[in-house]
């Protein structure tokens, strides 16, 4: 292979056996004459790769990127810069940065959004390896995508980009998909024990702790229970619920009940009254 830089010469040369030839330069023979070409390096080819450790992730899951950048051509470069952006519904963690190929890092950790210059990026093979992670909040929507933009910059004579338009660019995307709902009710008594005609109070929890709210549920109680005479009732929200009912009397039999995610709860308080036959 040709060198990047410098002169590659060619001589040509003419001779004779002729008694009494002359070179009409005045130099002995052979005559001769160089031809030089000046070899000048070819501008810096660049790449950038960024992708996601997963198709799809639910909020509160954590999320990897792997961000590689990459000369491909002969020629160093020595500003590289490397940007990502800050995603919605995305909060960016800890990330660290390996250099091979003789390149090297501006710095070799983080937190938080990319944004180093300075990096040096050896000729042929010169790669920086990133690897940045993250966790999707809790506002992020269902089937929607959380997406990261990463950048390699360049301000090298005639620098150019393996795919596209300098500065080279690639987005890596995962797509929200919500965990199934996790919810419970509990079911408390004021009194362990009782004696015909007392009153009891039963203290009914329905609750949801995932992070997938649900907008359906069905809450209810025995029709009408051996020995007890159910009374009134009452509803207590919190979490963001909100009770469809505020106030009753008899069995609960609740429709299309909402509970938010992370802990929507509605907590309803039935008396009854325990049977003298």
């Amino acid at each position: 292979d040709a060198p990047v830089t410098g002169t590659i010469t060619l001589n040509a040369y003419i001779n004779s056996a002729t008694s009494g030839v002359t070179c009409a330069s005045g130099a002995a023979l052979p005559c001769t004459d160089p031809a030089d070409v000046t070899l000048k390096p070819k501008p810096p080819v660049l790449a950038i790769t960024n992708t996601a450790d997963k198709p799809s992730a639910a909020p509160g899951d954590e999320v990897t990127f792997t961000i590689i950048a990459s000369n491909h051509s002969t020629t160093a470069v020595t500003d590289g810069r490397v940007v990502t952006d800050v995603p919605a519904d995305f909060t960016l963690g800890a990330w660290t940065c390996e250099a091979s190929g003789d390149a090297t890092c501006p710095a070799d950790k983080g937190n938080g959004k990319i944004d180093q210059s300075g990096a040096s990026l050896p000729a042929a093979g010169g790669t920086l390896k990133y690897v940045l992670k993250g966790t999707i909040d809790s506002t992020a929507q269902a089937n929607t995508d959380i997406v990261l933009n990463a950048q390699l910059f360049s301000s090298a004579p005639g620098v150019t980009c393996e795919v596209g338009k300098m500065p080279c660019t690639d987005d890596a995307k995962v797509t929200v998909k919500l965990k199934p709902p996790v919810i419970a009710i509990t079911n408390l008594v004021n009194k362990s024990t009782a004696e015909p005609n007392d009153v009891v109070t039963f203290k009914i929890v329905a609750s949801n702790n995932s992070p997938t709210p649900i907008t359906d549920g069905m809450i209810t109680t025995d029709p009408q229970p051996d020995y007890i005479e159910l009374g009134a009732w009452t509803c207590t929200a919190s979490g963001g619920a909100t009770c469809l009912i505020a106030s009753g009397s008899g069995a609960l039999d609740v429709r299309n009940a909402s509970l938010p995610a992370n802990g929507g709860t509605l907590t309803y308080e039935l008396t009854g009254t325990i049977k003298s036959d």
